[in-house]
């Protein structure tokens, strides 16, 4: 969003002048938070953690982050622009879950749809598919459904909120708050001693990053060839096949299955490698 747009929200038939202002602004409020990275006195940081609370707690203050900083020659409207450029944040980043979770439910209510389009057809001349298939299928879009009405309604709540605040509508839409949490999520990592424990904590990341994909494919894909959840602590992975009459959409999700786990043992001999030539044990890894 243009900077312009949070300072003057009246001037929306803005003169094509005040397109080089609003850049010229953004400079100055970039140039705003460096300065303030720079200050000796501790200020407060925002953490993801802070994100997700979304509520009161998170809102910021301002009187505080301005006496934090040293002034060190700011623009004459720096503070100005800079507590815009929060607002705009805080708001920005409250709507991003929400999105998420209403991009999501629409998401999968058109891929289930068109499960249902796939069942209709059968797996042959005078074939028809298991009606555990439709009622599965069908399940999970009422469920779905019901998420997707939560989503809007959620959304539409906070914007109701965002209106009666008096800022402009536009925040609803902005991309400030996920450029932050962008911004934060690439900082570089502090330097660590390169050892045995530091190489099976990168190995550790990414069997938990594929994992969390893994797990309810892997759930979900045993539910349809056993026509049944698995049970607790049962293992859910499937070794044998999956039947002789089975969607298209079962042969799918097991065929990503298989490839997900390949990325996940590429990335990791891909990491043994660059440990080993950096001097790692081939001991460190059995």
């Amino acid at each position: 969003m243009k900077v312009c747009a949070l300072l003057f929200p009246l001037l929306t038939a803005c003169l094509p002048s005040l397109a080089v202002q609003s850049q010229s602004l953004a400079d100055i409020a970039k140039d705003e938070r460096k300065r303030r990275k720079r200050q000796q006195a501790p200020s407060r940081v925002y953490t993801n953690e802070d994100l997700s609370k979304y509520g009161s707690q998170f809102e910021l203050n301002s009187k505080e982050l301005r006496q934090s900083a040293k002034v060190e020659k700011p623009h004459p409207d720096a503070d100005i622009i800079a507590s815009s450029l929060e607002q705009e944040y805080l708001w920005s980043a409250r709507f991003i879950e929400p999105r998420a979770r209403l991009q999501e439910a629409q998401k999968r209510q058109k891929m289930l749809g068109e499960r249902l389009q796939d069942l209709t057809g059968g797996c042959g001349p005078d074939t028809y598919y298991d009606s555990f298939y439709f009622f599965h299928t069908n399940r999970l879009l009422g469920q779905t459904k019901k998420e997707l009405a939560a989503a809007e309604q959620g959304l539409e709540q906070l914007g109701e909120q965002l209106r009666k605040s008096g800022n402009p509508a536009s925040w609803e839409s902005s991309q400030l708050g996920l450029q932050f949490l962008t911004e934060e999520t690439h900082q570089p990592e502090p330097a660590k001693a390169r050892d045995e424990k530091y190489w099976k904590e990168r190995l550790s990341v990414i069997d938990k990053r594929y994992n969390a994909i893994l797990a309810p494919l892997e759930v979900e894909l045993f539910e349809l060839v056993n026509r049944r959840p698995p049970r607790p602590s049962e293992n859910a992975t499937i070794k044998g096949g999956l039947g002789a009459c089975v969607p298209r959409f079962v042969v799918e999700i097991s065929a990503h299955i298989k490839a997900l786990r390949q990325e996940q043992e590429r990335e990791k001999t891909a990491l043994v490698e660059e440990a080993r030539r950096e001097g790692a044990l081939p001991g460190w890894f059995r």
